[in-house]
């Protein structure tokens, strides 16, 4: 389990930014992710400012989301890897 959240923790590789910034982008992103991808996108994106560690945010979400069996372990990482890809957006 510990490999596993450790890979969690590397596949968001950016610095906190602004949520408004390519909002639009991020929207659009994340609207054609699978449900789960969605959910990890709108939890950790509404939680993205500046100076917070995103890495830390993505890997306490789907642990959380794991833990309490709204996700399931073996596509979590899928989908926090796509949802990664959608959060991305917001920082260009």
């Amino acid at each position: 389990m510990k490999q596993y959240i450790a890979m969690i923790a590397v596949i968001l590789p950016f610095s906190a930014t602004p949520a408004h910034a390519g909002k639009e982008d991020f929207i659009v992103c994340r609207d054609a992710l699978p449900t789960a991808a969605q959910e990890i996108a709108n939890r950790v994106a509404v939680q993205l400012k500046p100076g917070v560690d995103a890495k830390q945010i993505m890997k306490s979400t789907v642990i959380d989301m794991v833990k309490s069996g709204e996700i399931e372990r073996k596509t979590a990482k899928q989908s926090a890897t796509s949802a990664a890809e959608c959060l991305m957006k917001l920082k260009s």
